[in-house]
């Protein structure tokens, strides 16, 4: 309750929260799409940069002739980059059903003074 009162909406529609209401705000879940959309991409970048070594002791010779770039060298890019995004979205997808959840519980039954701005659980 204390957060909601210390949310304000004019007449024009522009939202804004005091301090004392920005100190009260819900634990914000991890992200389950632009964390590991961002990580995919940066590995699959920097996999792509670093490794091209790699394409000479995997056996994709048959790809060789097929594109005007280092085919397996691509290939195990985009998969290492598939596997950490992967990865990442579990590890959100746990975090916000667990430890996010609890999180919230723990907000949802909190009782702030409404003199100091403590905050406390029940």
């Amino acid at each position: 309750m204390a957060y909601s009162q210390a949310i304000r909406t004019g007449e024009s529609g522009y939202t804004t929260i005091s301090e004392f209401g920005r100190s009260l705000e819900p634990p914000e879940p991890r992200s389950e799409i632009g964390y590991p959309l961002a990580l995919t991409l940066a590995i699959g970048i920097v996999s792509m940069v670093s490794l091209p070594a790699l394409g000479t002791q995997l056996p994709f010779e048959w790809l060789d002739g097929l594109a005007p770039f280092d085919v397996p060298v691509v290939v195990v890019s985009i998969l290492l980059g598939l596997v950490a995004g992967v990865w990442s979205a579990a590890a959100a997808m746990a975090y916000n059903m667990t430890t996010h959840s609890d999180e919230m519980d723990d907000w949802g039954r909190g009782v702030v003074c409404r003199r100091c701005g403590e905050r406390f659980v029940n």
